[in-house]
Protein backbone atom coordinates (compact mmCIF):
# COMPACT_ATOMS: atom_id res chain seq x y z
CA UNK A 1 0.00 0.00 0.00
CA UNK A 2 2.66 2.32 1.28
CA UNK A 3 5.23 1.40 -2.42
CA UNK A 4 1.74 2.45 -3.97
CA UNK A 5 1.49 5.83 -2.62
CA UNK A 6 5.25 6.22 -3.02
CA UNK A 7 4.78 5.94 -6.39
CA UNK A 8 1.87 8.40 -7.05
CA UNK A 9 -0.80 5.85 -7.36
CA UNK A 10 -4.43 6.71 -5.98
CA UNK A 11 -5.89 3.76 -4.18
CA UNK A 12 -8.48 3.04 -1.86
CA UNK A 13 -7.46 0.79 0.86
CA UNK A 14 -10.52 -0.27 1.96
CA UNK A 15 -11.02 -2.13 -1.43
CA UNK A 16 -7.97 -3.32 -1.47
CA UNK A 17 -6.97 -6.73 -0.09
CA UNK A 18 -3.29 -8.20 -0.57
CA UNK A 19 -3.79 -10.12 -3.81
CA UNK A 20 -5.43 -6.88 -5.75
CA UNK A 21 -2.71 -4.61 -4.28
CA UNK A 22 -0.48 -7.41 -5.91
CA UNK A 23 -1.83 -7.12 -8.93
CA UNK A 24 -2.43 -3.13 -9.61
CA UNK A 25 1.45 -2.48 -8.55
CA UNK A 26 2.47 -5.44 -10.93
CA UNK A 27 -0.11 -3.75 -13.74
CA UNK A 28 1.14 -0.54 -13.22
CA UNK A 29 5.03 -1.75 -13.46
CA UNK A 30 4.97 -3.90 -16.15
CA UNK A 31 6.16 -1.61 -19.35
CA UNK A 32 8.24 0.92 -16.85
CA UNK A 33 11.85 0.71 -16.01
CA UNK A 34 12.23 0.80 -12.10
CA UNK A 35 14.69 1.15 -9.27
CA UNK A 36 12.82 -0.15 -5.52
CA UNK A 37 15.11 -0.33 -2.18
CA UNK A 38 13.00 -2.51 0.08
CA UNK A 39 14.13 -1.90 3.90
CA UNK A 40 14.20 -4.32 6.81
CA UNK A 41 12.53 -7.42 5.58
CA UNK A 42 11.75 -9.47 8.46
CA UNK A 43 10.12 -12.92 6.87
CA UNK A 44 10.53 -14.76 3.92
CA UNK A 45 7.15 -15.09 3.06
CA UNK A 46 6.74 -11.28 3.12
CA UNK A 47 9.53 -11.22 0.85
CA UNK A 48 7.42 -13.69 -1.33
CA UNK A 49 4.53 -11.81 -1.57
CA UNK A 50 6.27 -8.88 -2.10
CA UNK A 51 8.16 -10.68 -4.80
CA UNK A 52 5.28 -10.97 -6.68
CA UNK A 53 4.21 -7.92 -7.05
CA UNK A 54 7.08 -7.11 -8.84
CA UNK A 55 7.18 -7.80 -12.51
CA UNK A 56 10.52 -9.64 -14.25
CA UNK A 57 10.52 -6.94 -17.58
CA UNK A 58 12.48 -6.84 -20.25
CA UNK A 59 12.34 -2.99 -19.49
CA UNK A 60 14.83 -2.39 -17.15
CA UNK A 61 14.64 -3.07 -13.36
CA UNK A 62 16.84 -3.25 -9.80
CA UNK A 63 15.64 -4.27 -6.82
CA UNK A 64 17.68 -3.86 -3.20
CA UNK A 65 16.52 -5.69 -0.29
CA UNK A 66 18.36 -4.89 3.38
CA UNK A 67 17.39 -7.19 6.28
CA UNK A 68 18.80 -8.43 9.30
CA UNK A 69 18.17 -12.27 8.52
CA UNK A 70 20.55 -14.29 6.33
CA UNK A 71 18.28 -16.77 5.18
CA UNK A 72 16.01 -14.11 3.92
CA UNK A 73 18.69 -12.34 2.04
CA UNK A 74 19.88 -15.69 0.42
CA UNK A 75 15.96 -16.42 -0.54
CA UNK A 76 16.01 -12.88 -2.00
CA UNK A 77 18.84 -13.70 -4.10
CA UNK A 78 22.19 -13.68 -2.67
CA UNK A 79 23.73 -12.11 0.38
CA UNK A 80 25.70 -9.15 0.39
CA UNK A 81 27.22 -8.39 3.82
CA UNK A 82 28.11 -4.69 4.64
CA UNK A 83 31.79 -4.65 5.40
CA UNK A 84 32.77 -2.24 8.69
CA UNK A 85 33.76 0.96 7.89
CA UNK A 86 38.14 1.02 7.82
CA UNK A 87 39.89 2.81 10.52
CA UNK A 88 40.23 5.98 8.93
CA UNK A 89 36.45 6.05 7.69
CA UNK A 90 35.47 5.39 11.49
CA UNK A 91 38.11 8.27 12.22
CA UNK A 92 36.10 10.35 9.93
CA UNK A 93 32.63 9.71 10.89
CA UNK A 94 33.63 10.05 14.81
CA UNK A 95 36.01 13.24 14.60
CA UNK A 96 33.49 15.33 12.53
CA UNK A 97 30.44 13.79 15.08
CA UNK A 98 32.63 15.21 17.63
CA UNK A 99 34.37 18.13 16.54
CA UNK A 100 32.24 19.30 13.37
CA UNK A 101 34.52 20.70 10.37
CA UNK A 102 38.00 20.97 13.01
CA UNK A 103 39.21 17.55 11.19
CA UNK A 104 42.59 17.02 10.12
CA UNK A 105 44.63 15.22 7.54
CA UNK A 106 48.48 14.02 6.94
CA UNK A 107 50.32 13.73 4.17
CA UNK A 108 48.99 10.82 3.19
CA UNK A 109 45.51 11.12 3.46
CA UNK A 110 45.15 10.13 6.79
CA UNK A 111 42.50 10.95 8.87
CA UNK A 112 44.00 13.28 12.30
CA UNK A 113 42.64 14.11 15.59
CA UNK A 114 41.89 17.41 15.93
CA UNK A 115 43.38 16.97 19.54
CA UNK A 116 46.90 15.25 19.74
CA UNK A 117 46.30 14.69 23.02
CA UNK A 118 43.48 12.37 22.48
CA UNK A 119 44.09 10.27 19.78
CA UNK A 120 45.25 7.56 21.23
CA UNK A 121 42.12 7.13 23.36
CA UNK A 122 40.15 7.74 20.24
CA UNK A 123 41.88 4.87 18.68
CA UNK A 124 41.39 2.25 21.15
CA UNK A 125 37.45 3.26 21.20
CA UNK A 126 37.17 3.03 17.66
CA UNK A 127 38.83 -0.36 18.10
CA UNK A 128 35.65 -1.23 20.60
CA UNK A 129 33.27 -0.18 17.96
CA UNK A 130 34.29 -2.34 15.52
CA UNK A 131 33.28 -0.31 12.30
CA UNK A 132 30.16 -0.44 13.27
CA UNK A 133 27.91 3.35 12.41
CA UNK A 134 25.81 2.83 14.58
CA UNK A 135 27.91 2.23 17.72
CA UNK A 136 30.42 5.18 16.77
CA UNK A 137 27.79 8.09 16.46
CA UNK A 138 26.68 6.22 19.73
CA UNK A 139 30.41 6.36 21.24
CA UNK A 140 30.40 10.12 19.61
CA UNK A 141 27.20 11.37 21.35
CA UNK A 142 28.74 10.23 24.74
CA UNK A 143 32.29 11.89 23.87
CA UNK A 144 30.95 15.36 23.22
CA UNK A 145 28.82 15.45 26.72
CA UNK A 146 32.79 14.97 28.11
CA UNK A 147 35.29 17.23 28.48
CA UNK A 148 37.99 17.02 25.71
CA UNK A 149 40.66 14.94 28.14
CA UNK A 150 42.28 11.85 28.69
CA UNK A 151 40.51 11.31 31.94
CA UNK A 152 37.19 11.19 30.68
CA UNK A 153 37.63 10.06 27.83
CA UNK A 154 39.11 6.72 28.98
CA UNK A 155 36.33 6.54 31.54
CA UNK A 156 34.28 6.45 28.96
CA UNK A 157 36.53 3.70 27.24
CA UNK A 158 36.83 1.83 30.38
CA UNK A 159 33.49 1.82 31.06
CA UNK A 160 31.76 0.00 27.93
CA UNK A 161 33.59 -3.27 28.67
CA UNK A 162 36.06 -5.38 27.60
CA UNK A 163 36.11 -7.96 24.84
CA UNK A 164 34.23 -6.06 22.15
CA UNK A 165 37.46 -5.68 19.73
CA UNK A 166 36.63 -7.86 16.70
CA UNK A 167 33.47 -8.66 18.04
CA UNK A 168 30.72 -6.54 17.64
CA UNK A 169 28.17 -8.73 18.03
CA UNK A 170 24.41 -7.89 19.31
CA UNK A 171 25.35 -8.60 22.60
CA UNK A 172 28.42 -6.32 22.64
CA UNK A 173 26.79 -4.05 20.53
CA UNK A 174 23.97 -3.55 23.31
CA UNK A 175 26.84 -2.94 25.95
CA UNK A 176 27.24 0.49 24.08
CA UNK A 177 23.86 1.56 23.60
CA UNK A 178 23.24 0.51 27.40
CA UNK A 179 26.10 2.75 28.46
CA UNK A 180 24.77 5.60 26.66
CA UNK A 181 21.35 4.98 28.27
CA UNK A 182 22.70 4.74 31.78
CA UNK A 183 24.60 7.93 31.37
CA UNK A 184 21.46 9.52 31.03
CA UNK A 185 19.43 11.17 34.49
CA UNK A 186 16.82 8.92 35.75
CA UNK A 187 13.85 11.08 34.55
CA UNK A 188 15.37 11.07 30.88
CA UNK A 189 15.88 7.25 31.25
CA UNK A 190 12.32 7.07 32.25
CA UNK A 191 11.44 9.32 29.05
CA UNK A 192 13.37 7.12 26.70
CA UNK A 193 11.51 3.75 27.56
CA UNK A 194 8.61 5.68 27.07
CA UNK A 195 9.45 5.25 23.87
CA UNK A 196 8.37 1.66 23.71
CA UNK A 197 4.97 1.88 23.37
CA UNK A 198 5.71 2.81 19.48
CA UNK A 199 5.83 0.30 16.92
CA UNK A 200 9.60 -0.28 15.31
CA UNK A 201 9.94 2.45 12.24
CA UNK A 202 7.20 4.39 13.81
CA UNK A 203 7.04 8.59 12.56
CA UNK A 204 6.75 9.92 16.46
CA UNK A 205 5.23 12.90 16.71
CA UNK A 206 6.77 15.77 19.20
CA UNK A 207 4.35 17.20 20.60
CA UNK A 208 2.23 13.83 20.91
CA UNK A 209 5.31 12.43 22.78
CA UNK A 210 5.78 15.19 25.18
CA UNK A 211 2.43 15.52 26.13
CA UNK A 212 2.25 11.42 26.71
CA UNK A 213 5.50 12.59 29.18
CA UNK A 214 3.53 15.14 30.69
CA UNK A 215 0.17 13.21 32.02
CA UNK A 216 2.76 10.58 32.99
CA UNK A 217 3.98 12.52 35.31
CA UNK A 218 7.26 12.31 33.80
CA UNK A 219 8.14 15.90 33.10
CA UNK A 220 8.81 18.33 36.70
CA UNK A 221 8.17 21.97 36.48
CA UNK A 222 12.27 23.41 36.79
CA UNK A 223 12.18 27.62 35.96
CA UNK A 224 9.41 30.19 36.47
CA UNK A 225 8.26 30.98 32.82
CA UNK A 226 8.70 28.00 31.52
CA UNK A 227 6.03 25.64 30.80
CA UNK A 228 5.84 21.70 30.78
CA UNK A 229 5.66 21.15 27.06
CA UNK A 230 8.92 23.45 27.07
CA UNK A 231 10.50 21.03 29.39
CA UNK A 232 9.23 18.27 27.32
CA UNK A 233 11.30 19.96 24.52
CA UNK A 234 14.53 20.03 26.10
CA UNK A 235 14.37 16.56 26.79
CA UNK A 236 13.60 15.73 23.41
CA UNK A 237 16.70 17.25 22.20
CA UNK A 238 18.79 15.52 24.82
CA UNK A 239 18.04 12.66 22.74
CA UNK A 240 18.40 14.09 18.99
CA UNK A 241 21.62 15.51 20.03
CA UNK A 242 22.54 12.43 21.52
CA UNK A 243 21.79 10.09 18.37
CA UNK A 244 19.42 7.98 20.51
CA UNK A 245 16.21 8.81 18.25
CA UNK A 246 16.52 9.64 14.29
CA UNK A 247 14.89 13.54 13.82
CA UNK A 248 12.25 13.88 11.37
CA UNK A 249 11.81 17.53 9.71
CA UNK A 250 8.85 19.17 8.88
CA UNK A 251 9.12 19.45 5.30
CA UNK A 252 7.81 23.29 5.17
CA UNK A 253 9.78 25.00 8.05
CA UNK A 254 12.66 22.00 8.23
CA UNK A 255 12.31 22.19 12.19
CA UNK A 256 12.45 18.74 13.65
CA UNK A 257 8.61 17.52 14.51
CA UNK A 258 9.62 14.25 15.04
CA UNK A 259 11.70 11.13 15.55
CA UNK A 260 12.35 7.69 14.69
CA UNK A 261 14.13 4.88 16.71
CA UNK A 262 16.66 2.84 15.25
CA UNK A 263 15.79 -0.65 15.63
CA UNK A 264 19.00 -1.88 17.63
CA UNK A 265 17.76 1.08 20.04
CA UNK A 266 14.00 -0.12 19.85
CA UNK A 267 15.16 -3.36 20.77
CA UNK A 268 17.35 -2.47 23.84
CA UNK A 269 14.71 0.13 25.26
CA UNK A 270 11.67 -2.83 25.05
CA UNK A 271 14.29 -5.52 26.68
CA UNK A 272 14.86 -2.66 29.26
CA UNK A 273 11.38 -1.97 29.49
CA UNK A 274 10.23 -5.53 29.75
CA UNK A 275 12.34 -6.06 32.41
CA UNK A 276 11.16 -3.50 34.47
CA UNK A 277 7.78 -3.81 33.64
CA UNK A 278 7.21 -0.67 32.27
CA UNK A 279 5.44 -1.71 28.99
CA UNK A 280 3.93 -4.60 28.11
CA UNK A 281 3.25 -4.57 24.09
CA UNK A 282 1.05 -6.81 22.27
CA UNK A 283 1.48 -7.54 18.53
CA UNK A 284 0.83 -10.45 15.71
CA UNK A 285 4.79 -10.21 15.46
CA UNK A 286 6.13 -10.30 18.68
CA UNK A 287 4.64 -9.84 22.52
CA UNK A 288 6.63 -9.83 25.58
CA UNK A 289 4.23 -12.18 28.38
CA UNK A 290 2.36 -9.17 30.52
CA UNK A 291 2.63 -9.68 34.38
CA UNK A 292 -0.28 -10.06 36.10
CA UNK A 293 0.17 -6.40 36.85
CA UNK A 294 0.02 -4.45 33.33
CA UNK A 295 1.25 -0.83 34.30
CA UNK A 296 1.21 0.63 30.57
CA UNK A 297 -0.10 -1.56 27.45
CA UNK A 298 0.82 -0.75 23.96
CA UNK A 299 -1.44 -2.67 21.51
CA UNK A 300 0.23 -2.52 17.99
CA UNK A 301 -0.51 -4.08 14.40
CA UNK A 302 -3.45 -6.73 15.80
CA UNK A 303 -5.19 -8.61 13.71
CA UNK A 304 -5.88 -11.53 15.39
CA UNK A 305 -8.70 -11.23 17.90
CA UNK A 306 -7.27 -13.54 20.37
CA UNK A 307 -4.49 -10.90 20.78
CA UNK A 308 -6.89 -8.63 22.38
CA UNK A 309 -9.10 -11.24 24.08
CA UNK A 310 -5.71 -11.87 26.27
CA UNK A 311 -5.06 -7.94 26.97
CA UNK A 312 -8.47 -7.90 28.06
CA UNK A 313 -8.46 -10.77 30.03
CA UNK A 314 -5.58 -9.14 31.70
CA UNK A 315 -5.03 -7.69 35.14
CA UNK A 316 -5.69 -3.82 33.74
CA UNK A 317 -6.72 -2.37 36.69
CA UNK A 318 -3.31 -0.70 37.52
CA UNK A 319 -2.46 0.40 34.21
CA UNK A 320 -1.41 3.97 33.56
CA UNK A 321 -1.15 3.93 30.20
CA UNK A 322 -2.83 2.32 26.89
CA UNK A 323 -2.06 2.93 23.66
CA UNK A 324 -3.88 1.00 20.27
CA UNK A 325 -2.13 1.57 17.37
CA UNK A 326 -4.59 0.81 13.57
CA UNK A 327 -5.11 -2.40 12.36
CA UNK A 328 -7.24 -5.09 10.75
CA UNK A 329 -8.74 -5.66 14.23
CA UNK A 330 -8.50 -3.11 16.93
CA UNK A 331 -11.17 -3.04 19.48
CA UNK A 332 -10.86 -1.26 22.72
CA UNK A 333 -11.25 -3.23 26.23
CA UNK A 334 -13.89 -2.02 28.13
CA UNK A 335 -13.06 1.78 29.96
CA UNK A 336 -14.86 0.42 33.19
CA UNK A 337 -11.58 -1.32 33.49
CA UNK A 338 -9.42 1.05 34.41
CA UNK A 339 -8.79 2.74 37.71
CA UNK A 340 -6.19 4.74 37.77
CA UNK A 341 -5.54 5.24 33.46
CA UNK A 342 -3.38 8.49 33.08
CA UNK A 343 -2.75 8.19 29.34
CA UNK A 344 -5.72 6.63 26.74
CA UNK A 345 -4.44 7.01 23.14
CA UNK A 346 -7.12 5.23 20.82
CA UNK A 347 -6.46 5.84 17.00
CA UNK A 348 -8.99 4.15 14.38
CA UNK A 349 -10.44 1.34 16.87
CA UNK A 350 -13.92 -0.29 17.51
CA UNK A 351 -15.86 0.96 20.56
CA UNK A 352 -18.31 -1.12 20.57
CA UNK A 353 -17.73 -4.07 22.30
CA UNK A 354 -16.11 -1.42 24.76
CA UNK A 355 -19.86 0.18 25.74
CA UNK A 356 -18.73 2.97 23.73
CA UNK A 357 -18.04 5.56 25.64
CA UNK A 358 -19.56 5.30 28.46
CA UNK A 359 -17.10 5.05 31.18
CA UNK A 360 -15.07 7.76 30.09
CA UNK A 361 -16.35 9.97 33.17
CA UNK A 362 -15.23 7.59 35.26
CA UNK A 363 -11.44 7.44 34.76
CA UNK A 364 -11.32 10.43 36.71
CA UNK A 365 -7.34 10.03 36.93
CA UNK A 366 -7.13 10.54 33.25
CA UNK A 367 -4.69 13.05 31.66
CA UNK A 368 -4.22 12.95 28.48
CA UNK A 369 -7.42 11.81 26.08
CA UNK A 370 -6.88 10.98 22.30
CA UNK A 371 -9.59 9.49 20.51
CA UNK A 372 -8.30 10.03 17.05
CA UNK A 373 -10.59 9.01 13.74
CA UNK A 374 -12.65 6.95 16.11
CA UNK A 375 -16.15 7.41 13.48
CA UNK A 376 -17.54 9.57 16.66
CA UNK A 377 -20.15 11.82 17.04
CA UNK A 378 -20.27 12.76 20.37
CA UNK A 379 -18.61 12.76 23.47
CA UNK A 380 -20.18 12.73 26.85
CA UNK A 381 -21.21 15.49 29.55
CA UNK A 382 -19.53 13.26 31.90
CA UNK A 383 -16.43 14.38 30.47
CA UNK A 384 -16.21 17.30 32.81
CA UNK A 385 -15.61 15.02 36.07
CA UNK A 386 -12.17 14.61 34.04
CA UNK A 387 -10.76 17.45 36.79
CA UNK A 388 -6.94 16.49 35.85
CA UNK A 389 -7.29 16.46 31.98
CA UNK A 390 -4.60 18.28 30.20
CA UNK A 391 -5.20 16.64 26.63
CA UNK A 392 -7.91 16.46 24.99
CA UNK A 393 -7.47 15.08 20.89
CA UNK A 394 -10.80 14.34 19.10
CA UNK A 395 -9.79 14.87 15.76
CA UNK A 396 -11.33 13.17 12.55
CA UNK A 397 -14.50 12.55 13.96
CA UNK A 398 -17.85 13.89 13.34
CA UNK A 399 -17.94 15.90 16.13
CA UNK A 400 -20.68 18.97 15.81
CA UNK A 401 -20.25 20.86 19.22
CA UNK A 402 -18.23 19.95 22.95
CA UNK A 403 -20.36 19.17 25.43
CA UNK A 404 -20.55 22.02 27.92
CA UNK A 405 -18.81 19.89 30.45
CA UNK A 406 -15.91 20.80 28.70
CA UNK A 407 -15.21 24.06 30.01
CA UNK A 408 -14.42 22.59 33.34
CA UNK A 409 -11.57 20.63 32.80
CA UNK A 410 -9.64 23.66 34.06
CA UNK A 411 -6.70 21.94 34.10
CA UNK A 412 -6.62 21.41 30.24
CA UNK A 413 -3.78 22.65 28.29
CA UNK A 414 -3.29 20.99 24.83
CA UNK A 415 -7.09 21.48 22.95
CA UNK A 416 -7.39 19.39 19.66
CA UNK A 417 -10.70 19.48 17.76
CA UNK A 418 -11.31 20.15 13.92
CA UNK A 419 -12.66 22.69 12.34
CA UNK A 420 -16.41 21.78 11.65
CA UNK A 421 -16.15 21.31 15.99
CA UNK A 422 -17.75 23.88 18.09
CA UNK A 423 -16.91 24.95 21.56
CA UNK A 424 -19.32 25.66 24.27
CA UNK A 425 -20.01 29.26 25.92
CA UNK A 426 -17.29 29.42 28.97
CA UNK A 427 -14.10 28.59 26.87
CA UNK A 428 -12.41 31.24 28.77
CA UNK A 429 -12.72 29.31 31.85
CA UNK A 430 -9.37 27.13 30.14
CA UNK A 431 -6.92 29.64 31.55
CA UNK A 432 -4.02 26.54 31.66
CA UNK A 433 -5.09 26.46 27.67
CA UNK A 434 -1.91 26.49 25.67
CA UNK A 435 -2.72 24.87 22.66
CA UNK A 436 -5.57 25.44 20.48
CA UNK A 437 -6.16 23.85 17.21
CA UNK A 438 -8.80 23.94 15.08
CA UNK A 439 -11.02 26.69 15.92
CA UNK A 440 -13.83 28.08 14.38
CA UNK A 441 -15.15 31.00 14.59
CA UNK A 442 -18.47 31.90 12.94
CA UNK A 443 -21.98 34.10 12.86
CA UNK A 444 -22.76 31.65 15.44
CA UNK A 445 -20.36 31.81 18.30
CA UNK A 446 -18.75 35.29 17.85
CA UNK A 447 -18.73 35.40 21.66
CA UNK A 448 -16.32 33.14 21.74
CA UNK A 449 -13.83 35.36 20.26
CA UNK A 450 -14.07 37.98 23.53
CA UNK A 451 -13.64 34.52 25.67
CA UNK A 452 -10.76 33.95 23.75
CA UNK A 453 -8.93 36.51 24.84
CA UNK A 454 -9.10 35.80 28.51
CA UNK A 455 -6.52 32.50 27.66
CA UNK A 456 -3.46 34.10 28.58
CA UNK A 457 -1.65 30.86 28.48
CA UNK A 458 -1.58 30.22 25.11
CA UNK A 459 0.99 29.96 23.14
CA UNK A 460 -0.20 28.21 19.95
CA UNK A 461 -3.45 29.13 18.25
CA UNK A 462 -4.90 27.52 14.88
CA UNK A 463 -7.79 29.98 14.32
CA UNK A 464 -10.87 30.60 11.63
CA UNK A 465 -12.88 33.73 11.24
CA UNK A 466 -15.57 34.64 8.86
CA UNK A 467 -13.84 38.70 9.03
CA UNK A 468 -11.36 40.09 10.48
CA UNK A 469 -12.58 42.91 13.12
CA UNK A 470 -11.76 45.21 15.80
CA UNK A 471 -12.85 42.34 17.85
CA UNK A 472 -10.36 39.76 16.76
CA UNK A 473 -7.56 42.81 16.80
CA UNK A 474 -8.29 42.76 20.50
CA UNK A 475 -8.53 39.69 21.28
CA UNK A 476 -4.78 38.89 19.53
CA UNK A 477 -3.39 41.59 21.44
CA UNK A 478 -4.53 40.23 24.40
CA UNK A 479 -2.30 36.77 23.94
CA UNK A 480 0.94 38.23 24.65
CA UNK A 481 2.42 34.47 24.75
CA UNK A 482 1.39 33.36 21.59
CA UNK A 483 4.60 31.69 19.89
CA UNK A 484 2.43 29.90 17.18
CA UNK A 485 -0.02 31.72 15.42
CA UNK A 486 -2.39 30.30 11.90
CA UNK A 487 -4.71 32.69 11.14
CA UNK A 488 -7.45 31.92 8.06
CA UNK A 489 -10.11 34.33 7.32
CA UNK A 490 -12.98 33.47 4.75
CA UNK A 491 -13.58 37.18 3.81
CA UNK A 492 -11.02 39.58 2.37
CA UNK A 493 -8.88 41.08 5.24
CA UNK A 494 -5.72 43.25 5.33
CA UNK A 495 -3.95 42.81 8.66
CA UNK A 496 -1.83 45.96 8.76
CA UNK A 497 -2.94 47.23 12.14
CA UNK A 498 -2.08 43.48 13.89
CA UNK A 499 1.21 43.97 15.58
CA UNK A 500 2.52 40.26 16.72
CA UNK A 501 3.69 40.09 20.08
CA UNK A 502 7.67 39.65 20.50
CA UNK A 503 7.21 36.10 21.48
CA UNK A 504 5.88 35.04 17.87
CA UNK A 505 8.00 32.51 15.79
CA UNK A 506 6.14 30.97 13.77
CA UNK A 507 2.84 33.04 11.95
CA UNK A 508 1.01 31.60 8.74
CA UNK A 509 -2.11 33.84 7.21
CA UNK A 510 -4.55 31.53 5.00
CA UNK A 511 -7.29 32.57 2.61
CA UNK A 512 -8.37 35.80 2.03
CA UNK A 513 -6.13 37.75 4.82
CA UNK A 514 -2.55 39.49 4.11
CA UNK A 515 -0.19 42.32 4.83
CA UNK A 516 0.09 44.74 1.93
CA UNK A 517 4.11 45.50 2.97
CA UNK A 518 6.10 43.27 5.44
CA UNK A 519 5.21 44.39 8.58
CA UNK A 520 8.06 46.31 10.70
CA UNK A 521 7.84 43.87 13.69
CA UNK A 522 9.49 40.86 11.83
CA UNK A 523 12.18 40.14 14.09
CA UNK A 524 14.81 37.97 14.66
CA UNK A 525 12.80 35.80 17.03
CA UNK A 526 10.96 34.59 14.25
CA UNK A 527 11.70 31.87 12.58
CA UNK A 528 10.38 30.53 9.67
CA UNK A 529 8.72 33.35 6.81
CA UNK A 530 6.88 32.66 3.69
CA UNK A 531 5.91 35.49 1.50
CA UNK A 532 3.55 35.47 -1.46
CA UNK A 533 3.19 38.50 -3.16
CA UNK A 534 -0.56 39.79 -4.02
CA UNK A 535 0.42 42.63 -6.20
CA UNK A 536 4.03 44.54 -7.48
CA UNK A 537 4.20 48.14 -7.83
CA UNK A 538 7.31 49.53 -9.57
CA UNK A 539 9.21 52.37 -7.76
CA UNK A 540 11.12 54.52 -10.05
CA UNK A 541 14.79 55.39 -9.02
Amino acid sequence: MGLLCDLGKNINEETLDESRLIKVLREFLQEKRYFIVIDDIWDISVWKMIKCALPNNDVGHAIITTTRIFDVAEQAGGAYKLKPLSLNNSRKLLYRRIFGTENKYDNKGIEKCPNEELAEVSDRILKKCSGVPLAIITMASLLACKARNKIDWYEVYNSVGTGLENNLDVKNMRKILSFSYYELPCHLRTCLLYLSMFPEDFEIDKGRLIRMWIAEGFIKSEKQGKSLFEIGDSYFNVFINRSMVQPIHDSITCMVDGCRVHDMVLDLIRSLSSEENFVAVLSDMDSTSPSDTIRRLSLQNVKNSHIMAHATRSSLQHARSVVIFPSDFAQAPSLGSFQVLRVLDLCQCDLSQANSLKYLGNLYQLRYLRLYCMHISQLPEEIGNLQFLQTLDVRENTISWLPSGVVQLTNLMFLYIDGSTKVPNGIGNLTCLEQLSRLCIDGSTTNIVEELGQLAALRQLDIEFDEWNNKVLECLRMLQKIQKLYISVLHISVLDTWIAPRQIRDLRTIGSCWFSTLPAWVNPSLGFLHCRLESFTSMSS
